[in-house]
């Protein structure tokens, strides 16, 4: 299991990241609050990417 805490170190090696904290949840968010945690996905998986990559 991956802390929290590291999520700042991938998203410096990674473009293109979305963090999104579900504080009272545990590891299953999609199966514990769908209709809170779908959204923030589906946003993502719907973002116009149509523009140039950029690396960080």
């Amino acid at each position: 299991m991956i802390p929290f805490a590291n999520a700042r170190d991938y998203q410096s090696a990674l473009f293109d990241v979305r963090l999104v904290s579900f504080p009272d949840l545990g590891h299953l968010p999609h199966e514990e609050d769908p209709a809170r945690s779908l959204p923030p996905v589906r946003d993502f998986l719907l973002a116009d990417r149509s523009g140039p990559i950029t690396q960080p």
